[in-house]
């Protein structure tokens, strides 16, 4: 296991979201062209919805941070929206669950936090196999009864 270890990210959700406002500016490039062109009430109405369901695809797509984990020196980080989760894969006093086989649909894995609510690592953050992989690394006896 290297020093540092990042995991790759994954970006499905954004990807989508970018195709989405593709899609929306095409189309309301589309609707305002045909709204100049016939400034009816219909084409102008039409080309303010188009806009508007643009500019709201647009803030989501802004908002939707992709999350990043990286394993440096045994110490599993989490950057999430703004904030910076930090838990140490090689302590055996840091208690964590492993649900489901990494394979199927509903793994997750929860690190508990003392007077927080448990972390949720799901298969939307990283890919389950690779992360299942540090893990045994850093944990084989937890890892194997969960098998």
């Amino acid at each position: 296991m290297p020093g540092v270890y990042v995991f790759k990210a994954r970006r499905t959700s954004r990807q989508l979201l970018t195709i989405a406002l593709l899609i929306g500016l095409v189309g309301s490039a589309y609707f305002v062209r045909e709204a100049v062109t016939y400034q009816d009430t219909l084409s102008i109405g039409l080309a303010a919805i188009a806009l508007l369901v643009t500019v709201v695809v647009w803030a989501i797509r802004a908002g939707a941070s992709v999350t990043r984990l990286t394993v440096r020196q045994g110490q599993l980080e989490v950057v999430q929206q703004g904030g910076r989760y930090v838990f140490d894969l090689a302590s055996q006093y840091t208690i964590f669950e492993v649900h489901g086989r990494s394979e199927r649909r509903g793994w997750y894995v929860l690190f508990h936090r003392r007077d927080l609510a448990p972390f949720k690592v799901d298969k939307t953050m990283v890919d389950p196999q690779d992360f299942m992989r540090v893990l045994r690394f850093f944990r084989p006896q937890l890892v194997e009864q969960q098998r």
